[in-house]
């Protein structure tokens, strides 16, 4: 019998308020990415202690290390760890040294060098993947089968999506103030939203979410290797195209979204409108993204994911015809671009 055919009884369910201490830690794990490709980037130009081509690379760099470091810190920390507890014990071994990392990175000595950026960018990335790959794996081992994982997976994103928004709050409250360094004091506020956050949320997690074993779940199976995986990637061709689509795809919004504060800041004089302007985008994208999915309805999904890349392009070049000032057309522009935004994902 599936595991769709067989869910679990009611009294072997763990409760949803504990269920929601789990997912809480997604706010904060999921939000950091937001600040580091949108706000970084800027600030560390502003020091003028760095070109922006050397920020640029050295972000890159950090990136491309992140993927093996994502394959050793899942190894080892399937490995190592006391059984039963192992995701509470990385996850309260990683929450310090992301703190850390994060204080380090968005609140720097006066003249940041490049070697002080691409060092704290990595103690940010390893401790932010323990965090995020721990924590994923802590959902699953939880669940006992199909809809008892769903409903995880359904909380945990929804806990992501609060922390994306939440982020932004911080520095909409300090571009509102009117700081003699702007730049300082929205890097400053993001720090303390994390280091508030964070650890409020794990510790939660840690004292109240359930955990099993991971010989007790239901879907415990051998691990396949990493090239029996990258052997079978080879031989489905549907699943190759579709990961290439998401990649350009990320990498289409990852352009807009690096870009987006030398863009209100230094074209359209809006400096002070930036942190505003992306939370209109975000949460026009959650909103949209139900009428947007009930519109392509009856297609075929690569054709309505193709219908939809259509429309983002075509409002792409509108954020070059915003004028110095133009608010209003830059919030229109911002809304129609973030509309069919959060579509493609939920495809």
């Amino acid at each position: 019998m599936s595991e769709r055919d067989d869910p679990p009884s009611r009294a072997a369910r763990p409760a949803l308020a504990r269920l929601i201490a789990y997912a809480l830690p997604a706010a904060p794990i999921n939000a950091v990415d937001t600040p580091i490709s949108i706000y970084l980037p800027a600030f560390y130009a502003a020091t003028g202690a760095m070109s922006l081509s050397l920020i640029g690379a050295l972000i890159l760099a950090a990136r491309i290390a992140e993927i093996p470091i994502s394959l050793a810190a899942g190894a080892v920390s399937d490995a190592v760890g006391p059984a039963g507890r192992r995701r509470r014990f990385w996850l309260a071994l990683a929450t310090p040294l992301a703190m850390l990392g994060i204080w380090r990175l968005f609140e720097p000595p006066a003249t940041p060098g490049p070697v002080y950026l691409l060092g704290w960018l990595l103690v940010v990335i390893v401790g932010g993947v323990l965090l995020y790959l721990n924590h994923i794996a802590w959902g699953s081992e939880t669940a006992t089968g199909y809809g008892e994982r769903t409903r995880i997976q359904a909380l945990r994103q929804a806990a992501s999506v609060a922390g994306l928004l939440l982020v932004l709050a911080p520095p909409i409250l300090i571009e509102r103030a009117h700081p003699p360094d702007l730049e300082r004091a929205r890097m400053a506020a993001i720090a303390g939203f994390f280091l508030i956050l964070l650890p409020a949320c794990v510790g939660l997690a840690l004292a109240f979410a359930p955990e099993r074993s991971p010989a007790t779940t239901a879907h415990s199976t051998g691990r396949a290797t990493l090239t029996e995986l990258l052997r079978a990637l080879a031989g489905n061709r549907s699943l190759t195209r579709m990961l290439l689509v998401d990649l350009l795809d990320a990498g289409s919004i990852g352009v807009v979204t690096s870009l987006f504060v030398f863009l209100s800041r230094d074209v359209w004089r809006l400096g002070g409108l930036t942190s505003l302007l992306l939370l209109a985008y975000l949460s026009c994208g959650l909103l949209g993204m139900g009428p947007v999915l009930r519109a392509v309805r009856g297609q075929r999904k690569p054709r309505a994911a193709a219908w939809i890349a259509i429309a983002i392009s075509a409002v792409l070049p509108g954020l070059a015809l915003v004028p110095p000032g133009g608010a209003g057309f830059a919030f229109a522009v911002v809304l129609l671009l973030g509309l069919p935004s959060a579509a493609n994902t939920a495809l």
